[in-house]
């Protein structure tokens, strides 16, 4: 992919969308365990985990300035290894609208974290992601 996406960014996309991952699954981990009742309330559990979900909205919001089609688009064509159950667009815009409240408590976490400091990837995400 080198070459194709540099006009987004330098750094390696794995490194990147790995360590986003991590930190999304942390926070919404800890969430999860505060909620009063479960996220779902039948059905079997999604192939894609809501992290995966929250992750590439994240991706999209961040660097495809929330346009949603492209980014899936370019989730779905270069990072399919990273995301192999990822489901069709209506499917995807379906689960990240359910998890839309607690995209938002997740992103008043990295702000309050101040991770534009920590970032290992110098990446300013505390300042696009709100």
């Amino acid at each position: 992919m080198n070459g194709l996406t540099n006009y987004i960014t330098e750094w390696n996309w794995s490194d990147i969308i790995t360590s986003w991952y991590v930190l999304v699954d942390d926070m919404y981990q800890v969430i999860i365990a505060n909620l009063s009742e479960p996220l779902r309330q039948r059905g079997p559990a999604p192939q894609m985990s809501d992290s995966e979900v929250i992750t590439v909205s994240l991706i999209t919001e961040t660097f495809f300035q929330g346009h949603e089609e492209a980014g899936y688009s370019f989730v779905a064509q270069y990072l399919r290894d990273m995301f192999p159950d990822l489901p069709n667009v209506a499917r995807f815009d379906v689960r990240r609208r359910t998890l839309i409240t607690i995209m938002e408590q997740i992103r008043r976490l990295l702000r309050d974290q101040k991770l534009d400091k920590i970032n290992p990837f110098g990446l300013r995400i505390v300042r696009q992601l709100h």
